[in-house]
């Protein structure tokens, strides 16, 4: 998998963070959190965020570069002492809000940003792995356009507005409009909060019903839909 495939430092970095987060019981709002953005190849992620973060380009005092300068001091660290203050570093300025933890910058709407961007470029990369990495991108903006008709005619015109599937849709679409981590991370604690026992399997029997409905609309027809009510029997 893509997590598999990540550096040995970020799978270090990873545990050690997901370790203190355990002992905090943050973990089911990191999972929450990292849940909510299409994850991209480890490799090409790097490619693409070496090319966003060149001084050139203005993006070095963002939250995704600043947290990828840090990363790269530890992995540039000459022993483990070294790399474990690197590491209090981090955990430091996470702590400040000056950027960014693992979870929060996963759904930070700059990495998606920065994606579009790269593959818009001819930034380096091979070419079965850029392939691959900008199809996720492509498929990304087909999911949000099409949660953007959903909400308007499921939740809307269809009268779903305040269902536990419009709730959760309409939180995507706030965490994917929030530059700033802590309100995003604050927008996820709200939502966490407001979720019952059980409302996992309500959320997927509702969106069953609002797929089988699309598709057999007028929406089913669209460049939008097509694809996926022909290619998906149970929704039509």
């Amino acid at each position: 998998t893509d997590t598999d495939a990540r550096p040995p430092l970020l799978l270090w970095c990873s545990s050690r963070l997901m370790h203190r987060a355990r002992h905090r019981s943050e973990l089911p709002l990191l999972l929450l959190l990292a849940g909510v953005h299409a994850q991209y190849p480890a490799r090409e992620t790097a490619a693409a965020l070496r090319w966003w973060c060149e001084p050139s380009r203005g993006h070095e005092a963002g939250a995704l570069c600043m947290r990828a300068a840090m990363t790269e001091a530890i992995a540039n660290a000459n022993d483990e002492s070294e790399k474990l203050a690197k590491v209090d570093e981090l955990k430091t300025a996470i702590q400040a809000g000056r950027i960014d933890g693992q979870a929060v910058d996963a759904t930070n709407p700059e990495r998606h940003e920065m994606m579009q961007g790269w593959c818009s470029s001819s930034g380096g990369a091979d070419a079965a792995g850029r392939k691959q990495a900008c199809g996720r991108v492509s498929s990304r903006k087909d999911f949000v356009a099409r949660r953007a008709v959903l909400l308007t005619w499921w939740c809307g015109e269809q009268g779903h507005a305040g269902s536990l599937k419009c709730k959760q849709m309409e939180f995507g679409s706030r965490i994917e409009a929030t530059r700033a981590g802590a309100e995003r991370k604050r927008l996820a604690l709200e939502f966490k909060a407001g979720q019952e026992e059980g409302s996992e399997e309500t959320i997927e029997a509702e969106q069953k019903q609002m797929m089988r409905a699309v598709c057999t609309s007028s929406h089913g027809k669209s460049d939008l839909f097509r694809s996926l009510c022909k290619n998906h029997v149970e929704l039509r």
